[in-house]
């Protein structure tokens, strides 16, 4: 079985980096392991933002780091960088859109995050992540039978973060949203 070397990929991922700074491919590989086999959110902002500053048309770049933003907990700038993303009409990935909504839910802007999570859905129905943020974000605007649809959609998908699925076995027997 092929087993990762995490730590020696990353060594190798910022020797390239620093080797050459100008390469936006080498950049966002060390973004992307830092982020996604770390789970160094912060530590993958600076080098996704460099990859996108390198290559500005990018939509994987700059989805990437708005990800990134997100996971690190920096909504505004995420919102900046996600909508100028989403905002183009070429672009059609839900990746961009789910952590749009994202960003919106967890800044406690639920209306702003509705129209990004549908769309993301839309674009990617099977999308787990898409329907549990829009489940959230109904749950924010206080709307139990929205929640109930799409967090249970979510259910469905194999969504299994614990406290999503607690508030919809409570809300389904009966529990309000206050």
């Amino acid at each position: 079985p092929a087993r990762r070397d995490v730590p020696g990929a990353l060594a190798e991922l910022k020797k390239a980096a620093e080797l050459d700074p100008k390469n936006a491919e080498a950049q966002y590989l060390l973004g992307n392991t830092l982020l996604r086999m770390k789970g160094d959110a912060a530590g993958s902002v600076a080098p996704f933002q460099q990859a996108a500053a390198l290559e500005p048309g990018n939509p994987q770049y700059a989805a990437s780091l708005g990800t990134a933003l997100v996971a690190a907990q920096q909504f505004g700038p995420a919102i900046d960088v996600l909508t100028k993303l989403t905002s183009q009409p070429e672009y059609k990935k839900p990746d961009g859109f789910v952590a749009l909504g994202a960003a919106y839910v967890q800044a406690k802007r639920y209306k702003e995050a509705v129209p990004m999570l549908e769309k993301a859905t839309t674009l990617a129905p099977d999308n787990a992540d898409a329907w549990a943020n829009l489940g959230w974000a109904y749950f924010g605007l206080k709307d139990a039978a929205k929640f109930k649809e799409t967090a249970g959609k979510a259910r469905t998908l194999g969504y299994k973060e614990p406290n999503l699925l607690d508030y919809l076995k409570k809300i389904e027997g009966g529990m309000t949203i206050k």
